[in-house]
């Protein structure tokens, strides 16, 4: 799945697929929704070991794409809607909050209250398709309640 927004990270999981009509169970990984999603009639078993071989194949550069993220020097956060909706542990570490913090709160929560607008304006302007400036520098706010500079580096999916 892509995330319509600040994007630098793909979870490609627990996507309802539909079988015989009614929905299927969520997939716990990438192998059982490959498995539900090619189990159908007239599919070959040279076919279903293709699809299971780029099944697996997706699964390890989806693992090999993860860890590189979350043992990135620079915080990553995918931000989607004013919410964050992934965070490494650089991130966590830039607010001193847990990632479930970082996630279950609105993203402005967490940015120096003098740089709220400006950052959210931005966030709002690039969703709608407005080319902005990739990198910007505000405050965030530190559970401590030391203010803390960042740089941003914005891709936009």
């Amino acid at each position: 799945m892509q995330y319509a927004g600040l994007s630098y990270y793909i979870k490609v999981i627990n996507t309802p697929l539909v079988k015989n009509a009614h929905p299927a169970p969520f997939a716990h990984n990438a192998s059982d929704a490959g498995d539900m999603a090619i189990r159908k009639p007239g599919n070959t078993p040279d076919q279903l070991d293709a699809l299971r071989a780029r099944i697996a194949q997706l699964e390890l550069e989806r693992e090999r794409y993860l860890s590189l993220v979350e043992k990135a020097k620079l915080a990553i956060v995918v931000a989607q809607e004013g919410r964050l909706k992934y965070v490494n542990p650089q991130a966590c570490d830039l607010v001193g909050r847990s990632a479930d913090e970082l996630l279950s709160e609105p993203m402005e929560v967490f940015i120096h209250p003098d740089d709220r607008k400006l950052v959210l304006e931005r966030h709002y302007k690039r969703m709608a398709g407005e080319a902005l400036p990739e990198t910007a520098t505000y405050r965030v706010l530190h559970s401590d309640g030391s203010v803390r500079w960042a740089e941003i580096s914005v891709k936009v999916h």
